[in-house]
């Protein structure tokens, strides 16, 4: 019994041990210069705090959300997104949260957590209807029709799909309405529509001819215009030199205003210089304060490490003494237990001890009896 207690106590300190193992194991992915650039956005974000600034909070807390994002963190980065929400609402920046909301439908899409991706994409979708946007409301009914065909209800993404083609038709935007009929032809194919993937297929093939299309007209005048931009930088040089024969000459009838510009040329440089000198102090003001901000870390980190190391010490400690305790309260009730025996076999033996003292008193008793009744007789 006591060698199981035993082997159950070692099994929790080493299960504690292993706990603070990964506890000390806990460092950040984020890269040094990633690491510095969040430090200075929190910041950022607390001074703006307590200037009722809440737009510029909520920009700086954007910033930090884009760069766990591509540090590839991506929960962090939703929890900031998430935290510039408020902010943009009680400014009701619609622009914005549409905007933020999309950003977290990609990362979970990216993540392949299809519920929360159309959750945050339908979320979108409903800023942009407030706001009023077509094009918009058209992207995100894309957006979400897009999620829904990955979760397999082409039913409910092609109706989402058949509203943005409405909004798309009206406005003519040809290159959102190519990624529709795709995703039309796709969805009806799946669900087994023939006639309906093929009316859709051919219109898919069609706009984007004419898409492409499009895109050639649009390569050609955009290399016209920068033949027109070419033209007029050239006429734009031969101006400057004009210009710069002009101020040679100007600066030939000012020659006595030289000297005063030398001088002040002096003096911009060392005011510039002196510029320079503020900077590089608040660069070292800043390494050291980066290098006491590395310190007090290290300094928390071994706190923590020494506050584990004591807690697993003291619950070794502490286990140990129940240990001994158990041994003793099992020495000590052996021990009251072989007493208590050897009571009990005392108290037989003056039981039966007395048994036998009773029965010589009823022998004599009845010899002395008899012995006066004979004397009697």
């Amino acid at each position: 019994m006591i060698q199981k207690i035993i082997r159950h106590i070692f099994v929790l300190i080493l299960f504690s041990g292993s706990q603070s193992s990964l506890f000390s194991q806990q460092l950040s992915s984020l890269s040094q210069e990633a690491r510095e650039e969040v430090e200075e956005y929190e910041e950022m974000v607390d001074y703006y705090m307590e200037r009722d600034q809440p737009e510029d909070a909520a920009s700086s807390l954007n910033k930090i959300a884009f760069i766990y994002w591509e540090s590839g963190n991506p929960d962090e980065a939703v929890d900031y997104f998430l935290e510039a929400i408020p902010l943009n609402e009680e400014l009701n920046k619609l622009d914005n949260i549409q905007n933020i909301y999309s950003n977290i439908g990609l990362i979970y899409t990216d993540l392949e957590e299809l519920e929360k991706a159309l959750e945050y994409f339908q979320k979108s979708l409903e800023v942009r209807r407030e706001l009023g946007d077509q094009k918009m409301i058209a992207a995100g009914l894309l957006d979400v029709a897009y999620i829904m065909g990955l979760t397999g209800d082409y039913r409910e993404a092609n109706k989402r799909l058949e509203e943005a083609l409405e909004i798309t038709s009206d406005e003519g935007y040809s290159n959102m309405m190519v990624n529709i009929y795709r995703e039309l032809s796709q969805n009806y194919n799946k669900i087994g529509n023939v006639a309906k993937y093929e009316e859709y297929r051919d219109k898919y093939n069609s706009y984007q001819e004419h898409v492409r299309t499009q895109s050639m007209k649009d390569d050609y005048e955009q290399r016209e215009e920068e033949n027109l931009a070419e033209i007029r930088r050239t006429r734009a040089e031969k101006r400057a030199q004009e210009l710069e024969s002009q101020l040679q000459q100007v600066r030939a009838t000012e020659r006595q205003d030289s000297i005063q510009e030398v001088v002040q040329e002096k003096q911009d440089s060392l005011l510039q210089a002196r510029r320079l000198d503020s900077l590089k102090e608040l660069r070292i003001e800043r390494q050291e304060r980066q290098m006491q901000l590395q310190e007090e870390t290290l300094e928390r980190q071994k706190a923590q490490q020494r506050v584990q190391r004591l807690i697993i010490f003291s619950v070794a400690g502490g286990l140990i003494l129940g240990i001994f305790l158990i041994i003793v309260m099992y020495r000590s009730n052996k021990a009251k237990q072989r007493a208590n025996k050897e009571l009990a076999e005392k108290n037989e033996e003056i039981q039966k001890k007395s048994q036998q003292l009773q029965e010589a008193f009823y022998k004599i008793e009845d010899q002395n009896i008899k012995i006066t009744q004979s004397i009697s007789y």
